[in-house]
């Protein structure tokens, strides 16, 4: 838990808005109001966090510290507007027009999809499963006996460990990667295993036909079938910024000096659209960088 003492600084007649709350909204907008802007945080969902409170499950980060840090950046002065989509509850125009800056923390908190899975009944993509699982602190009332799961990053591992932390009897993940190409973490992998979980390595969907799906091997001539009471697609996550007028290219934007402009002067990114790694801590250091970068650009003050 962070313990730095916050404090807003003197107030220098400028606003800026952030989309989205997650860490690097969260950070950009601490290091705003430090320097004495005004902050609006516009959130489309109920509670503000983004994958720290609808993405990591709560054995590796408890609601409560998540709740605590929001609150300080509330007492810091930030005001938060919750269930608001920008480019359909209010325009990007409007923003434009009504502060200093926008900047863009939209994340990528939307599933990739695999086409032959899109209308299979018995499949929920990874993000969807994390957060009801969350929301509902452990007390799922549809959970199966008997789960496939699909993807071989952190997500994947993060799923896993959930369902067997859920008690569910069977969990299967195959993953497109051999062991010695794995994306996630060694010591999570080893965790899920030890916790009970099958890994099968190196073998990519074919088929799927409602709860029954077929793979092949990536470089051997071998075929397996597989049925589950329930197939959850940890396959990658996307952004959406539709309705944002920003582009994006391979889910960032494309790459400008300085790092975190768009082609519109008035509105910046930061966070997971932004070129680098894809972690939390990166994603904070990015806030902060950010925010910088429009005192700089506006000349305010840094406020002792």
């Amino acid at each position: 838990m962070n313990m730095k003492i916050l404090k807003a600084g003197k107030p220098n007649g400028m606003s800026i808005a952030i989309i989205g709350s997650g860490p690097s909204g969260l950070q950009a907008a601490t290091t705003l109001r430090e320097k004495g802007y005004a902050v609006d945080i516009y959130e489309k969902a109920a509670k503000a966090g983004g994958y720290l409170t609808y993405g990591i499950p709560e054995y590796r980060l408890p609601e409560e510290i998540v709740d605590y840090e929001v609150q300080r950046i509330v007492d810091l002065g930030a005001h938060i507007i919750y269930n608001t989509t920008v480019g359909k509850d209010i325009s990007m125009d409007d923003l434009k027009a009504r502060y200093n800056a926008v900047i863009a923390a939209i994340g990528t908190s939307e599933a990739k999809r695999l086409p032959m899975f899109e209308h299979n009944i018995c499949t929920e993509s990874a993000i969807s499963f994390l957060a009801r699982a969350k929301e509902s602190k452990g007390n799922l009332e549809d959970l199966p006996q008997n789960v496939l799961v699909i993807g071989g990053g952190d997500v994947a591992m993060d799923v896993v460990t959930t369902l067997k932390k859920l008690n569910v009897p069977y969990v299967t993940d195959v993953i497109y990667e051999q062991f010695d190409e794995f994306k996630a973490s060694k010591k999570e992998l080893a965790g899920a295993q030890e916790a009970g979980v099958t890994i099968v390595d190196g073998y990519v969907p074919k088929e799927v036909h409602q709860n029954r799906a077929t793979f092949t091997h990536r470089k051997i001539k071998s075929e397996l079938t597989i049925t589950a009471d329930k197939i959850i697609l940890a396959v990658g996550q996307k952004a959406n910024a539709e309705g944002l007028d920003i582009d994006l290219q391979h889910n960032e934007i494309p790459f400008r000096e300085p790092r975190f402009r768009t082609k519109d002067p008035k509105v910046f990114a930061t966070g997971d659209i932004v070129a680098g790694d894809k972690t939390v801590v990166v994603a904070v250091q990015k806030g902060k960088e950010v925010a910088e970068e429009i005192d700089r650009l506006l000349g305010g003050q840094e406020n002792d």
